[in-house]
């Protein structure tokens, strides 16, 4: 991720990104996000500040802090020139568009993810497939098979590819019934297929 970072800032400010990098893989969120933000108030205007909001931007993800997370995400895409970056935030950005069920904003999230990632870049197989399952519930089939289509072009071996293959050219939709005596079991189907439907 640090691969962009230019001559402008000093290595010792490069060090906090890539400190901070490390301190989010091993999950000390606080401290990642204590680097990021040291990088960001001293160099606010550098190509390399695209890299730390959008570092800071999946530990506050991972501390639950979602809407300081979408922030962060939108200036990266801001403020970055580089394009798998700018991918990266945008895919990001639609995965917390979906969790809040707004689903136009994921859609044109996931568009803008799939525009802007290289067309072979493994983060872009999420992309394809939320964006052609989004495009699906609003009924745009063939607009969807596209996107599928290229997704199993592109990324044949992925359980994205396999997922896609049950649900290309598709044109209905089936309906999921059961019948439960117990209660505790009606909430338990409830939620598998609630959680298959955010998973789609």
């Amino acid at each position: 991720m640090l691969a962009g970072c230019g001559n402008p800032v000093p290595p010792a400010a490069t060090q906090w990104l890539t400190d901070g990098l490390a301190a989010y893989r091993m999950d000390a969120h606080d401290e990642a996000i204590r680097l990021t933000s040291d990088f960001i108030v001293a160099y606010a205007s550098a190509q390399e500040a695209g890299e730390a909001h959008y570092l800071r931007g999946l530990s506050r993800q991972k501390t639950g802090d979602d809407i300081e997370a979408r922030r962060d995400f939108t200036r990266a895409v801001q403020r970055t020139r580089r394009p798998e970056l700018s991918g990266r935030a945008h895919l990001a950005l639609a995965h917390l568009a979906a969790h809040r069920s707004d689903d136009l904003a994921a859609e044109a999230e996931y568009l803008a993810a799939v525009q802007s990632l290289p067309p072979a870049d493994p983060p872009a197989a999420a992309a394809l497939y939320r964006l052609a399952i989004l495009l699906q519930r609003r009924g745009q089939w063939l607009e969807a098979d596209r996107y599928f289509d290229r997704l199993t072009f592109l990324f044949a071996q992925t359980p994205y590819a396999a997922a896609a293959g049950s649900r290309v050219r598709g044109r209905f939709w089936t309906l999921h019934v059961a019948s439960c005596k117990r209660r505790d079991n009606a909430a338990r189907h409830f939620k598998a297929l609630t959680q298959q439907r955010r998973a789609g």
